[in-house]
């Protein structure tokens, strides 16, 4: 028989809290993800309606504005709903 003192060994509190805290950042991160995507999709549909005349046949430079237009809205997006997350899980 083994006996382990308190203190050594495993500690159950502290595994329980490592384990809360892993999953509290899946968490955060599923909800960034998310909420990313949802801001992107207004973002981007405003935009669109807004500041863009698709033509009819769109040439390359078109597909340049396009790709840019993404990535911009994609990093904005990812960046709001990060503030967004951070606020509500501090408070």
């Amino acid at each position: 028989m083994v006996f382990v003192s308190r203190g050594l060994g495993t500690d159950s509190d502290s595994v329980q809290e490592r384990e809360s805290r892993l999953m509290s950042d899946a968490v955060r991160e599923r909800l960034v993800t998310i909420l990313a995507a949802g801001i992107a999709y207004l973002i981007s549909n405003y935009v669109t309606e807004r500041f863009i005349d698709i033509p009819d046949e769109p040439g390359l430079k078109d597909d340049v504005i396009e790709a840019v237009l993404k990535g911009a809205t994609t990093a904005t997006s990812t960046i709001i709903a990060s503030i967004v997350v951070r606020r509500l899980f501090r408070g």
